[in-house]
């Protein structure tokens, strides 16, 4: 029992060790060049200490942690052979691999079996492409089409803190997305046997629920069965995604278990022995999870019952975490990317943490009753090991999940059966599966209601900005060192006083957090075509200037404030914002701080003053609702003009600048003209903002104090803006262009060559993604995304 590691955890250290690896060269800490003589001394460690086992283990493991990293390495050296089309229209002949999936823009779908053409020839591609189509596109699984489309790479990183949907497309096997420019089917039904019938049975899973429930009900049963969301109703889905029940729309471990349990009671009268029933249940439990297109979390399932099912009819006990670490090590083998796929980081994290506090929280809530305990038990220890990982991908914590977590699985695991049943008999007899449904039916409305209704409390969830890697390493060690079994350092002394060490490692990580710095930071957001900034002083006040959002020419019903400008916030660490500042109205600044204002803790609101707002052009949509939602949160509203003064610290001062009384009239564009221009000054840095000012506004300003180390150019570079004489008076010596895809010709190549011949360094959102600009009041140090 005095052993470093105990036999019971040495699978686990094997798979920790080869994930280490892979991540380590996924942050390029390891790489090609060291792996080999790093591999060679180690070779060299064990040859030395051969006769020694106990030091045999780490050397071991550093072994596996570099097959880790070379293994990562291989893996992502992979290159798609149709980047080189990149921004190019090619024609490609494939086979569609699954039916087109709506969004906001129209339809997705796979293709695989991809060809392209050069010089009049077909060259096979290896991966599969991401392609976008029409609403107006008909295009169907099993369909073989030739397709002319326009290549672009996966979505590439906007804002500091991103997920890497390129790293998360890639171990999926996909490398480039596609546009339809046009598509011509050429034959059906080439989706090759197996896919085919496995997508037959699916569509017919499918028919058989929504013939039976209203569209709702069957959209949630069918994601519930097989893990599809595609159909779910948004707001239905948001309800279980902020009470963290979205793991019941995820075929994982406990929709197979659900279904071993079925298929157990069964088979029970026929008698079988453990093997013949353990090879008959995995190979339904297999053919369910091909079913359903093999998601992560239920190949991770499938694995561990082979394991279960393998150590029954053997006669060995089976070990949970040595179960899971055997899958983790042999799915990571097979494909080291998934270290990028959050189901696959959310499913194993979820196993260990069972595997890991589940008996202990157990024994320490012993006053519950027998009959809850297991299950609070269970809950909890989800919630301690999952919440950080949680905290990282969405920013967001479920506190009431804990507690709904006893109520909901009973209910799902009730559906759960229900909906096999249902549909197992439906596919025979449909009349006699709609009493069954009817149960599923009632059992769905009840999981719903009672999840909407526990969003009504007040400690239900909570938004959490993004936290340092120091506080993740103390939170983990402090939780593990807190489960005596895992450590084996008594030998050492090492005893209940840990528990002290942890205490203060964790004190440390918080000080860390809060102590002030000496940089004032500046990100310039990737909004799109669009302007948002947020400032972030040395003592952790937050100023938004502009939120995002739409362009009139922007069609799409895409939230840029939720989901752009929001999420950036958190990322980079905010918690709340003291002061919201919105340049002007129209809706590529203004869209996006409705989200903010209805997801944080915002203090005041500054916008122009002008005594036309309110009617014409100076009101909108989102005008009305900001003053409306300021109303129902008592946000104070303050108005600003030509020499008001906003003193943050006693280094930190903004200066506005503009609108300036008498205020612009009768310009093709008032609200712009009138926008918010002011000067941050931090000590000897400073920084001029402009808003979507327009020539007239620019030349009044010129009798002002205008010049500035960086400045954020006037509407997205627009030619009518930015004139020589602004430039000239500014001169920045960095210059920051907020602009995306539009059809305005924005940034203005005349703008461009203006700036370069004032030897301004110039960003471009469109191009860089966002820009973070620090300084500790003398030097500036600049980062892009990209």
């Amino acid at each position: 029992m005095n052993k470093v590691v105990s036999e019971k955890y040495k699978l686990f250290a094997f798979a920790g060790a080869f994930f280490i690896g892979c991540f380590l060269n996924s942050i390029s800490v390891i790489n090609s060049y060291i792996i080999l003589p790093v591999f060679a001394l180690v070779c060299f460690l064990i040859f030395m200490n051969r006769h020694k086992k106990a030091l045999l283990l780490i050397p071991l493991l550093v072994i596996v942690m570099i097959l880790g990293a070379f293994d990562y390495h291989r893996a992502a050296g992979r290159q798609s052979s149709l980047l080189q089309f990149t921004g190019e229209t090619i024609t490609l002949q494939a086979v569609a691999a699954e039916d087109p999936i709506p969004t906001s823009y129209g339809y997705k779908l796979l293709l695989k079996d991809v060809y392209y053409v050069q010089n009049n020839k077909l060259y096979k591609c290896t991966e599969k492409v991401q392609l976008y189509i029409g609403k107006e596109d008909k295009l169907r699984f099993g369909d073989q089409a030739q397709l002319r489309v326009e290549i672009l790479p996966i979505a590439q990183l906007r804002n500091f803190g991103d997920f890497n949907f390129e790293n998360y497309y890639k171990s999926k096997g996909i490398y480039v997305k596609a546009y339809s420019v046009e598509i011509r089917k050429v034959a059906s039904n080439k989706g090759g046997l197996f896919s085919t019938s496995l997508y037959r049975s699916n569509q017919k899973v499918k028919s058989t629920i929504f013939s039976a429930l209203p569209q709702t009900e069957a959209a949630l049963l069918y994601g519930i069965l097989t893990g599809s969301k595609s159909e779910i109703d948004q707001d239905v889905m948001q309800v279980f995604s902020q009470t963290g029940l979205a793991h019941i729309l995820s075929v994982s471990g406990l929709h197979i278990g659900f279904l071993v349990l079925l298929l157990t009671y069964l088979l029970k009268p026929l008698k079988f022995n453990k093997q013949l029933h353990g090879i008959i249940v995995f190979l339904i439990v297999l053919l369910y999870v091909l079913l359903i297109g093999a998601p992560v979390p239920a190949v991770r399932a499938l694995l561990m019952l082979a394991v279960m099912l393998a150590g029954t009819a053997f006669g060995k006990r089976y070990d949970l975490n040595a179960s899971a670490s055997f899958a983790a090590l042999l799915l990571l083998v097979y494909n080291p990317l998934l270290l990028h796929d959050p189901s696959f980081i959310i499913s194993f994290a979820c196993i260990y943490s069972i595997s890991f506090f589940h008996q202990p929280i157990n024994r320490a809530i012993n006053f519950l009753p027998t009959g809850i305990r297991s299950s609070m038990a269970l809950s909890i220890a989800v919630w301690i090991g999952i919440t950080p990982i949680l905290i990282y991908y969405f920013n967001y914590v479920s506190i009431i999940n804990i507690f709904l977590n006893v109520l909901a699985v009973p209910i799902v695991f009730l559906i759960t059966l229900a909906g096999f049943a249902a549909v197992a008999i439906g596919i025979i007899l449909q009349p006699l599966s709609i009493f069954i449904f009817a149960s599923a039916y009632y059992l769905m409305k009840l999981l719903y209601n009672i999840s909407e209704k526990s969003l009504l409390l007040p400690f239900a969830g909570y938004n959490i900005p993004s936290l340092g890697g120091h506080i993740y390493f103390c939170y983990y060690l402090g939780a593990l060192m807190l489960i005596e079994d895992f450590w084996k350092y008594k030998s050492l002394g090492f005893k209940r006083n840990y528990r002290s060490a942890v205490a203060i490692g964790i004190c440390i990580a918080i000080f860390t957090a809060i102590i002030p710095g000496t940089a004032l930071k500046i990100y310039y957001l990737d909004v799109g075509q669009g302007d948002s900034s947020i400032i972030q002083t040395p003592d952790h006040k937050t100023i938004v200037v502009d939120g995002g959002g739409s362009s009139d020419w922007e069609k799409s019903s895409y939230d840029i404030g939720k989901k752009i400008t929001v999420p950036a916030l958190l990322h980079v660490g905010t918690g709340w914002v003291d002061t919201v500042i919105v340049s002007h109205i129209h809706d590529d600044h203004l869209g996006g701080i409705i989200s903010i204002l209805e997801s944080f803790q915002v203090r005041q609101v500054m916008l122009p003053a002008n005594d036309r707002y309110g009617e014409g052009e100076f009101t909108s949509a989102n005008f009305e609702k900001l003053i409306a939602i300021c109303k129902k949160k008592s946000i104070p509203i303050l108005y600003l003009k030509s020499n008001s003064r906003l003193v943050v610290n006693k280094n930190l001062q903004l200066q506005v600048l503009a609108p300036e009384e008498p205020f612009i009239e009768n310009t093709d564009s008032d609200v712009n003209n009138n926008s918010i221009v002011f000067k941050l000054i931090y000590k000897d840095f400073d920084a001029l903002f402009t808003g979507d000012i327009q020539q007239e506004a620019e030349q009044r300003l010129q009798h002002k104090d205008i010049q500035s180390d960086v400045l954020k150019i006037a509407h997205h570079g627009s030619p009518y803006s930015s004139i020589e004489s602004f430039i000239e008076k500014a001169d920045p010596e960095i210059s920051i262009i907020s602009v995306g895809r539009n059809n305005y010709g924005h940034p203005s190549k005349e703008i461009i060559e203006r700036l370069k011949e004032k030897e301004s360094q110039v960003y471009r959102t469109d191009m860089s993604g966002a820009v973070m600009l620090s300084t500790n009041g003398k030097s500036i140090r600049i980062r892009t995304v990209r």
